[in-house]
């Protein structure tokens, strides 16, 4: 009776050996991540960019300037006040494994401030508008004043469109002429300049050139 319980033991103790040599190890998982592009180019109006991010596990982005920020998989990058052409860079880490795009982002030439301008006074936004000219603040109420004025009285006819005729710049001096073409609710189209100085980096609409 003894010699078979001793068998027994040893079959089960060999049994037991058989099985965990057979179970293999769980399968390492290395850290990866990848991006669906590593560049990008943005207007200077600003945008936001939909990423393709393929990872191993969670990931986080980190910006490296202050006009673009990271919400997921998302990047939002604020418009471009400069005239001058940017760039900064968003890396993706995941584990010990990261991606970085590089995002480069146009500035803001005198038709560029132009159309933008216009945009905001066509859509009523006029704290938008006013910010793209070069007023103190007293010049800024005389003109908000008399538009309103203006408007009160009738005098105003709805714009509804433009378009930009031609741009002419003088690097020398900093200044710049856009030549627009306007249309209106109820009168013809007329036509206008806009004079523009660079200042501090940045093209701004100046009423007395």
């Amino acid at each position: 009776m003894k010699k078979v319980l001793v068998l027994v033991s040893m079959l089960a103790i060999l049994a037991a050996s058989v099985v965990v040599s057979c179970k293999k190890d769980d399968p390492v998982v290395k850290d990866s991540i990848k991006l669906n592009t590593n560049t990008w180019t943005a207007s200077y109006k600003g945008e936001v960019v939909n990423l393709t991010i393929t990872a191993s596990g969670e990931y986080s982005g980190t910006p490296d300037v202050d006009w673009l920020s990271v919400s997921g998989s998302a990047i939002t990058i604020a418009p471009n006040p400069f005239a001058a052409n940017r760039s900064g860079n968003v890396t993706f880490t995941c584990g010990s494994e990261s991606a970085t795009i590089i995002v480069t982002q146009e500035g803001a030439g005198p038709k560029e401030v132009v159309c933008s301008a216009l945009d905001a006074f066509i859509a009523d936004d006029f704290d938008t508008f006013w910010s793209y000219f070069d007023l103190t603040d007293a010049k800024k109420a005389e003109l908000v004043a008399l538009y309103n004025e203006k408007v009160e009285s009738g005098g105003m006819n709805k714009m509804t469109g433009y378009q930009i005729l031609s741009t002419s710049m003088d690097e020398a001096t900093q200044e710049a002429t856009v030549k627009v073409k306007y249309s209106y609710e109820e009168s013809d189209p007329s036509e206008g300049d806009w004079p523009l100085v660079k200042k501090d980096g940045k093209w701004k609409i100046v009423i007395d050139k």
